[in-house]
């Protein structure tokens, strides 16, 4: 081809595209991102976000999954995984947030945590006209959806690729593995004084259901219900999980529930630890979590059968 006749045509198309550039920009097709979070509201952002706020730990977790942890310009106490995200400035932690230092921050985006934040400060940085993304991921699809959204938001879809085949692939494993089990009664302690643990809604009973379990105060209508001593020899758990923050906590707690052997797991032995940090957390390694959180319940599915077996067998 001529050299002539070839700028003439590039020309010919350069001016084509300019013209077109404001009917593809009108109707979204170039770079307008469009998702909905977990409030069902939808956020939308004309190119994929390159300074990020998390108000929560799991956001920030969560942004490292999807490829985006190095769009992170601030975060709030306790944002502690990947090791990466103990240098990003913090703003404050999940229940109060410094509005100011986020500004500063001059971030395009807020990763915001709908039960943790006040509504004070979130809808604050909304009438400041910052994009904000509610995050309150309580399934598994919510996890990986979340994950998802966060790559399409940052740009960072092809990289979050593997990580969200990899979560789908395990959930099938433990679906298949553990789905028709004999179901195990389950107490999940995540305090003493008070008492506290967490309902059907909080992602940890999703954990449960997978494993065959049954949270045994999963119709407590609070996320994280005040109970009593009371109430638990009634429940009668098989099995009591201690999400202490460290396992010599763990062990306190262990120790105090030695008082009471009328309750099953007492009496076997099924009063056990779990990293709180890692089941609590909506994040890809609450699915590295369940597993662990299956083979917990099958050791306990196991001492009940043996227990069983033993009783069938005793000449009484």
């Amino acid at each position: 081809m001529f050299p002539g006749l070839r700028s003439g045509r590039a020309r010919f198309f350069a001016v084509l595209a300019f013209l077109a550039l404001p009917f593809f920009v009108a109707t979204g097709s170039i770079a307008e991102i469009r998702v909905t979070d977990d409030l069902g509201r939808e956020v939308v952002m004309q190119q994929p976000a390159q300074r990020i706020v998390s108000l929560a730990p799991h956001n920030t977790e969560n942004l490292f999954t999807a490829g985006a942890g190095g769009q992170i310009v601030g975060t709030v106490d306790h944002s502690d995984y990947p090791e990466q995200a103990l240098d990003i400035p913090r703003v404050g932690n999940y229940t109060q947030v410094n509005i100011e230092a986020i500004l500063k921050l001059e971030p395009d985006l807020i990763i915001a945590w709908s039960s943790g934040n006040t509504d004070q400060s979130t809808e604050r940085l909304v009438d400041l006209g910052l994009p904000v993304f509610y995050s309150e991921p309580t399934t598994f699809e919510k996890i990986i959806g979340n994950i998802e959204s966060l790559a399409r938001l940052s740009g960072q879809s092809k990289k979050a690729g593997p990580q969200v085949a990899a979560m789908r692939d395990m959930l099938r494993q433990l679906e298949n593995t553990y789905s028709n089990k004999v179901p195990v009664r389950i107490f999940y302690q995540v305090w003493n004084e008070p008492l506290i643990t967490l309902n059907g809604e909080h992602s940890v009973s999703r954990a449960f259901d997978i494993c065959s379990g049954t949270n045994v105060f999963g119709d407590e209508p609070s996320i994280a219900p005040r109970i009593n001593i009371e109430g638990v020899i009634a429940k009668n758990p098989q099995l009591i999980l201690l999400a202490g923050h460290n396992e010599a906590r763990a062990e306190d707690w262990r120790q105090m529930w030695e008082k009471w052997p009328a309750i099953n797991a007492v009496t076997n032995h099924q009063v056990l630890y779990v990293n709180p940090d890692i089941v609590n957390r909506p994040t890809r390694r609450f699915f590295d979590a369940t597993r662990e959180i299956c083979e917990l319940i099958e050791l306990t599915r196991g001492q009940l059968t043996k227990q069983k077996a033993a009783l069938s067998n005793s000449p009484l």
